[in-house]
């Protein structure tokens, strides 16, 4: 498969095949994207999404959207198990760029206030507090 999916990719002019990247030079690839795509059918909170929040990426999901995040923050579009769907609201999101930027402002603000370790942390200790 990986030959096939190598040997296809090649053929695509906008496409760079990437074999692999350590892991400290991914967030890199993150902070220079537009879109970063999903196309798993489940996965807990995928650590991706932390990572395109974070270099300011749109998220493009086939399935997964923990908690309504995608709607929330106006971080995306979630393409509800559509691959058709999936292309089509690729091309739309780099078709219209004001609508992209307000993604990608809202995938940083998922990252920025959703994930905010501080507040977060202390909602979870105002719970362990006794009267």
């Amino acid at each position: 498969m990986w030959d096939s999916v190598s040997a296809r990719a090649s053929k695509i002019p906008n496409l760079e095949f990437i074999e692999k990247v350590p892991y400290h030079e991914v967030q890199k690839h993150y902070d220079t994207a537009k879109i970063f795509v999903n196309t798993s059918t489940f996965e807990g909170f995928p650590n991706s999404f932390i990572q395109a929040g974070l270099g300011k990426t749109a998220l493009l999901s086939m399935c997964v959207d923990p908690d309504g995040m995608i709607g929330v923050f106006g971080s995306g579009v979630l393409s509800r198990d559509s691959p058709a769907l999936l292309i089509q609201s690729a091309r739309q999101m780099l078709s219209d760029q004001e609508k992209l930027a307000l993604m990608l402002e809202g995938s940083a603000r998922m990252v920025s206030e959703w994930l905010d370790n501080p507040a977060n942390v202390e909602k979870y200790l105002s719970g362990l507090k006794t009267a």
